[in-house]
């Protein structure tokens, strides 16, 4: 089985190294444990970027609830105090929600 890398192409008839003229045997095991920690680390990464898109897509349904809201209570032929206080509260969670949503 063999596999590419920047390198050229490796085989696992490639653990076997010359040196000096001297065959050697690589220890394959202690190359795969130096690489975990990169391939842990990659994990990370993409871990975070799911939460990421996770919590990004929370945000937009929010501030889609937030549209609907906003639009009904407009709508309202004739406001009440507390409407037109929700309009302004609303309004400004739609405003962050959408900053938030163009910054990331």
């Amino acid at each position: 089985s063999a596999f590419s890398a920047p390198g050229g192409n490796f085989s696992v008839a490639n653990i076997v190294t010359l040196e000096g003229g001297n065959e050697q045997e690589v220890n394959f095991m202690a190359d795969v444990e130096q690489v975990e920690p990169m391939f842990r680390g990659m994990q990370q990464i993409q871990n975070v970027k799911t939460y990421h898109l996770s919590q990004m897509q929370e945000m937009a349904a929010k501030g889609q609830t937030l549209k609907h809201d906003l639009d009904s209570l407009v709508r309202v032929p004739h406001k009440s105090h507390r409407d037109s206080l929700d309009i302004v509260i609303k309004y400004r969670q739609l405003e962050i929600i959408v900053e938030n949503l163009n910054n990331n």
